[in-house]
């Protein structure tokens, strides 16, 4: 069972919006802003010289003001992100024409420059969006099958339903 479709820029797009709602999407913008939020109190060090009070009243305002930034800058920063993603559209094999095979043992995938082969083990998640289906790799990492590609929504279904089979080894899933 294959299915040859196009991904464009926006669905990579897509994709990062999807990934950063997940647990380790989340887990990186929690680790950024505590990170940041470190930096308060070494830069209100500057203030040490004037008393207690200042200095606390330092780490309180910065604390304050970077957690103002972080909020107001994450769409800048998603939009940053989306430009970093459109960059790779310069890749071979990123973008463009891609196929996925199914079959008993593995999953493949090839562009116009490779063609990987992951034993069923090797995927960790399959993922049904509304956008999507993903044969996820690890936690940062999918194969991105836009449900646009299919012929109807039963043809993805018939898809998803192949792939879980042929990942929980059951042997009628070319059925």
């Amino acid at each position: 069972m294959r299915i040859k479709y196009t991904l464009e820029v926006a669905d990579m797009v897509a994709f990062h919006r999807h990934f950063m709602s997940k647990p380790m999407g989340r887990a990186l913008r929690r680790r950024n802003f505590f990170v940041g939020s470190a930096v308060a109190p070494l830069v209100s060090l500057l203030f040490l010289g004037m008393g207690v009070e200042i200095y606390a009243m330092a780490v309180v305002v910065m604390l304050i003001v970077y957690a103002a930034l972080f909020f107001l800058l994450s769409g800048v920063l998603s939009r940053m992100s989306a430009r970093q993603i459109a960059k790779a559209a310069d890749q071979p094999g990123v973008y463009g024409e891609h196929e996925i095979e199914l079959s008993d043992d593995e999953v493949v995938e090839t562009t116009s420059v490779n063609k990987n082969h992951y034993r069923w083990s090797g995927i960790v998640e399959i993922e049904r969006t509304s956008e999507f289906l993903l044969f996820w790799l690890n936690a940062m990492t999918a194969h991105i099958v836009p449900l646009r590609a299919f012929e109807s929504p039963k043809a993805a279904e018939d898809f998803e339903r192949n792939a879980r089979q042929f990942k929980s080894g059951t042997p009628s899933a070319a059925a």
